[in-house]
């Protein structure tokens, strides 16, 4: 699929989606976001969760992507998999973002959470997790200003076992989902675009799929 099709890239751990954003404004982004997520790797997310999210959030602000808002949602305990049919990704725009939440929406069902859900709740045993991933709807708002809803989401798994007359596992997941939006000026981060290509010259860069949502 060319980049002219296609309106979202995934990677092995951001789903970058746009509407209206332009091809130098898409490479703008997706440069700031490889840093932020490489820069803040340093921290592990599985065991640091709040520790790698703070660490992320001061890498964009130091692109100089200005936070408009934070969202910091408490766990949600899912025991089945039709209950994420009632999870609330919690992605509101600003005025004259009116596709943001549609965006986020179609971006959080192209990760497939449903279906990792489906097969642990049929199969799954023991405990793991699911925490390296999050999505990035972008919409441009004109005047070289795009916003970012950037959701950071993380899902851990348990079984239990029955008892030892009782064969069944009960199995239970976690999501929790953290982020904020941002306002990205192509103006601000001129300021940074050069500093960031350099420390990514010696970074090895994820594979990008482009995708349509």
């Amino acid at each position: 699929m060319t980049e002219a099709k296609s309106n979202a890239v995934i990677t092995t751990t951001n789903l970058v989606s746009f509407t209206g954003v332009s091809r130098d404004q898409r490479t703008d982004i997706l440069n700031m976001l490889m840093y932020a997520d490489h820069f803040a790797g340093q921290i592990d997310r599985r065991d640091r969760w709040a520790g790698w999210t703070l660490h992320y959030r001061k890498q964009l602000q130091f692109a100089r992507c200005e936070l408009i808002s934070r969202f910091d949602h408490s766990p949600t305990v899912i025991n089945n998999v039709r209950e994420l049919e009632y999870l609330n990704i919690g992605v509101k725009g600003i005025n004259g973002t009116a596709g943001l939440e549609d965006l986020a929406r179609r971006s959080f069902k192209a990760v497939q959470l449903k279906q990792f859900a489906d097969h642990f709740f049929q199969f799954g045993s023991g405990a793991g997790a699911f925490s390296r991933f999050q999505i990035a709807p972008c919409e441009n708002i004109g005047e070289g200003t795009v916003v970012i809803a950037v959701c950071a989401l993380q899902v851990s798994t348990e079984t239990f076992s029955g008892g030892l007359f009782n064969l069944d596992e009960d199995r239970e997941m976690v999501v929790r989902l953290e982020g904020g939006l941002y306002r990205f000026s192509e103006q601000a981060y001129s300021e940074r675009r050069d500093y960031i290509r350099s420390r990514l010259s010696g970074v090895r860069r994820e594979k990008l799929r482009l995708i349509n949502l």
